[in-house]
């Protein structure tokens, strides 16, 4: 029987995540016997920062990627849109599975929408992202920063620390809470970070025989959508340091992308929307990023840099 080592965060999400992946690893390879690891990252340990303050890029994966250079994990499971569009070299995201929700979720405290929050009303989020999109649609809405994990977030809320927060629906569905989401929302208004609602496999490059039984959970339909929304953001940036928001949606051998960049008051949004066959996923990214350019994406960015980013060493 074949041993691995599976490599994750700590946290409830982290672990239902990790069981899914483990799950249909077994489903398609049963004489495979995986041992679940924990693993704190900087991004766990630093959990009063906002995650735009935070230096460097993949706090939240970091040491799981030393983990698997140095061979003391096979492999590991992250939330897709958690991981850098450049990785560390000799890491590969060697399987996405199948795709759960991309969208946004608003849980308030009352079950109000968000047209209905009162004036003045306070909206958690930790994202850049989330923050333009609701100056865009509610200026009259506080936005306040929050930290932790779903469970924790939600106490905060039910603590009358916040009126509503804005989350993933994909972690809220795995996390059994779907009971608790207020209002769905629309891709076009809310268009998510890159990757939102898959997972990743991450492995080193070298080692063929764990590559080889992790491509037999990897979905083709999801890798797609995941490669034109990282070829856009690599191009046009985003992350932590500006407010890109890009999904992708296959649909009978063809992929449509949506993108939107945010100025930091989230007025007037660059929007662009390109379709292309499914087996065009990295050509589409790359027209999607030449439109928005042509519109003046640069100037939006650099006007996060400008007014937002820079405050980051306050």
């Amino acid at each position: 029987m074949d041993r691995f080592i599976v490599g994750t965060r700590g946290s409830r999400l982290s672990l239902i995540q990790t069981k899914i992946v483990v799950d249909a690893l077994k489903k398609n390879a049963p004489n495979i016997n995986v041992e679940i690891k924990t693993i704190k990252t900087s991004g766990d340990i630093d959990k009063s920062t906002p995650l735009y303050k935070l230096k460097g890029v993949g706090v939240f994966e970091k040491e799981i990627d030393l983990a698997i250079m140095n061979g003391d994990i096979d492999f590991a499971v992250h939330s897709l849109k958690d991981l850098p569009t450049k990785l560390p070299d000799g890491i590969a995201i060697a399987a996405i599975p199948e795709r759960a929700s991309p969208n946004d979720v608003l849980i308030s405290k009352d079950g109000k929408k968000l047209e209905g929050l009162k004036k003045g009303a306070e909206i958690g989020t930790s994202s850049i992202l989330r923050m333009a999109e609701i100056k865009g649609i509610r200026k009259d809405l506080k936005v306040k920063d929050i930290r932790g994990n779903v469970e924790t977030r939600i106490a905060k809320l039910d603590n009358n620390e916040y009126d509503a927060l804005i989350l993933a629906e994909a972690g809220i569905s795995r996390l059994g809470l779907s009971s608790r989401i207020s209002q769905t929302l629309p891709l076009e208004t809310f268009t998510p970070a890159a990757g939102q609602g898959a997972l990743a496999v991450a492995a080193a490059e070298k080692r063929k025989d764990v590559l080889s039984i992790l491509s037999g959970i990897d979905n083709q339909t999801a890798r797609a959508e995941i490669t034109a929304e990282r070829t856009v953001t690599s191009i046009i940036g985003g992350g932590c340091e500006a407010a890109v928001g890009t999904v992708g949606r296959a649909h009978n051998g063809s992929l449509s992308l949506l993108c939107s960049i945010f100025p930091p008051n989230g007025a007037n949004a660059l929007t662009c929307t390109q379709t292309m066959p499914i087996s065009n996923a990295v050509e589409l990214g790359k027209k999607v990023s030449k439109e928005l350019a042509d519109k003046g994406a640069k100037d939006i960015i650099d006007s996060w840099h400008e007014n937002f980013v820079s405050d980051k060493d306050d």
